[in-house]
């Protein structure tokens, strides 16, 4: 068995810039892998 997931969120907007989060985590048996990473959105 195998799953994914992840979300994506805003923080907060600068101007007309949006700061954005966001984690991923992949897992399956003997396995994991996960993320996290911060972005700027117009």
């Amino acid at each position: 068995m195998h799953g994914t997931a992840g979300f994506d969120v805003r923080l907060f907007r600068v101007w007309r810039f949006d700061l954005r989060a966001g984690f991923t985590i992949d897992g399956a048996r003997d396995y994991l892998n996960w993320g996290f990473g911060f972005g700027v959105w117009h």
